[in-house]
């Protein structure tokens, strides 16, 4: 009975610890005044652990205004982990 207890605990350390298929959804934004809104989106696969790829996915996030010729616009990048 000790022996299947400790098999079974085992093998659920092991099947948690494991590292998974994580897809991580980012949305981009581009707003240039009087001009238009650009949508776009793209999905990054991880390896990893949850906590890990989760840490990853939100690294994409960025957000940051752009003078380029005399023309302001913004740059937005918001990402998410789906399960």
């Amino acid at each position: 009975m000790k022996n299947t207890f400790l098999i079974a605990t085992i093998a659920i350390l092991a099947f948690a610890s494991c590292k998974k298929d994580y897809t991580c959804a980012c949305n981009a934004n581009y707003t240039v005044p009087s001009f238009a809104t650009v949508d776009s989106s793209f999905n990054i696969q991880y390896k990893e652990k949850k906590k890990t790829a989760e840490s990853k996915c939100q690294s994409n996030e960025t957000e940051s205004k752009v003078d380029f010729g005399g023309i302001s616009y913004t740059y937005k990048v918001t990402c998410s982990l789906k399960d």
